[in-house]
């Protein structure tokens, strides 16, 4: 029953992720047209998406990148994303993990079981490096631009 419910949890916010940049993804791009068009990237959170798919620079839809925890570690470490684009967090450790900025409070998720999911999107150019709170030697960085 509790797989279940996580399941449907995780489809509702995969849902309304997908909704809201949908819904708002016009009104997004006119944010971040001075800083050009997001790149045509669909990565699936792998170290080797990460290095071969560059993209064409010519989409002008945001994208959204899965980063896996898994391992104590999040992978990729260290992603390159356009402003307006969405990064999808699951965890795959049986252990709690979070996504919490190293400065400021960008990125802050609740205590994530495993397959939980945690989302943000990022709207504005600049480097965001971020660990889980109770592994501070787990670290991840987002490079938005």
């Amino acid at each position: 029953m509790r797989g279940l419910t996580i399941t449907i949890i995780v489809v509702l916010v995969v849902a309304a992720v997908a909704g809201f940049l949908i819904f708002f993804g016009d009104s997004e791009q006119q944010d971040i047209s001075d800083n050009g068009a997001p790149e045509t990237n669909n990565q699936e959170g792998t170290q080797a998406d990460t290095e071969t798919d560059t993209g064409t620079g010519s989409q002008t839809e945001p994208q959204t990148y899965n980063v896996e925890i898994k391992g104590f570690a999040f992978s990729p470490p260290t992603l390159t994303i356009n402003a307006g684009d969405t990064i999808i967090w699951t965890n795959k450790d049986s252990t709690q993990h979070t996504v919490t900025s190293d400065l400021g409070t960008e990125l802050d998720s609740p205590y994530l079981s495993r397959d939980n999911t945690y989302s943000h999107i990022f709207t504005q150019a600049g480097t965001y490096k971020y660990h889980c709170r109770p592994h501070p030697y787990m670290k991840g960085t987002i490079v938005v631009e």
